[in-house]
């Protein structure tokens, strides 16, 4: 899916996109890495009320309706996305409030906070980087 086939109704897929782009074209050894581990470990992403799969197509980082079963199912929204980014929230306080749900075998689980670490690390050396964040930042302070 394209960044151009993302609507306003969509915003997680849509800075989800935009961050794959990102990581293609000013990070490419994170996105490399990141497909690596993406290509075997089917992940799916509920935010809010959107259903996302990352998946690795023609060497490429693409986000699709989730399909079949996966090894880690995570559950949060963009607020909550934004306090952990911002360090207003850890993860573990994310959880214990209900805010964020992990779910998973321990090594699928291991696998997915390496790819999460892989994705934030090529995001931080992205010159675009801070724009997405902004994005996000004017989603969550305005959601529409």
């Amino acid at each position: 899916m394209s960044s151009s086939s993302c609507g306003a109704d969509r915003p997680a897929r849509r800075l989800l996109v935009a961050a794959f782009d990102l990581l293609g074209a000013e990070a490419r050894v994170h996105h490399g890495l990141l497909c690596a581990v993406l290509e075997t470990l089917p992940v799916d992403l509920h935010v809010g009320p959107e259903r996302l799969r990352p998946r690795v197509h023609a060497a490429r980082l693409i986000v699709v309706e989730p399909d079949g079963p996966a090894r880690v199912t995570v559950r949060t929204d963009l607020a909550t996305v934004d306090a952990l980014l911002d360090a207003r929230r850890t993860v573990l306080d994310a959880v214990t409030r209900g805010e964020l749900f992990v779910r998973g075998a321990a090594d699928a689980l291991d696998a997915a906070a390496e790819a999460f670490s892989i994705c934030l690390h090529g995001l931080v050396r992205c010159r675009s980087g801070p724009a997405l964040l902004d994005d996000l930042r004017r989603h969550v302070s305005n959601p529409r």
